[in-house]
């Protein structure tokens, strides 16, 4: 029976409304939540693989990957590596978390780290002939004066707007 002739015969919750309309969409009733693991990080599978699919919505985006197995107990153990490899290269942070201040000499160590990384970056551009040696110096001298005695004793992680122009006038 067709639904347009008859609308009352055909239940809204019917099988064919639950489908993804894509390959790579959720299959819904196949959400997992995994005991240990934040209630963000979920174990699913997608109608385009036979695998199992993990997860996490952090810092405004969902980070997915395929644990390539069709085994749910496997694929629970694959998603808690899966999360403490993402906790160990910094990509999770929890929300409630806050951020400790940074200490002046811890602060004054990245400063300083990103001065000669820059540094290091422009005597590249020097020896590609991108730009003169004068311009080198030019830039290092700025850099490791003015820039630096500015932003000492200031936090890198609480710079504003206001901070930036306090900087030009300086």
């Amino acid at each position: 029976m067709n639904y347009k002739e008859n609308p009352s015969s055909a239940a809204v919750n019917d099988e064919l409304f639950a489908m993804p309309k894509t390959r790579n969409a959720p299959i819904k009733s196949s959400f997992r939540k995994v005991i240990g693991l934040p209630d963000k990080l979920k174990i699913f599978r997608i109608a385009g693989s036979r695998y199992w699919q993990v997860r996490i919505y952090n810092y405004g985006k969902y980070t997915i990957q395929s644990l390539k197995t069709t085994d749910l107990e496997k694929a629970e153990s694959l998603a808690k590596v899966f999360f403490e490899g993402l906790q160990f290269a910094g990509g999770y942070q929890e929300k409630n978390k806050k951020q400790e201040p940074i200490p002046e000499m811890l602060n004054q160590k990245l400063l300083h780290d990103l001065i000669v990384e820059i540094i290091e970056s422009e005597l590249a551009k020097v020896s590609r002939d991108e730009i003169t040696y004068g311009s080198f110096l030019m830039t290092k001298s700025r850099l490791e004066s003015h820039i630096f005695d500015f932003f000492k004793n200031r936090a890198l992680n609480q710079v504003t707007i206001e901070t930036l122009e306090d900087f030009v006038n300086y």
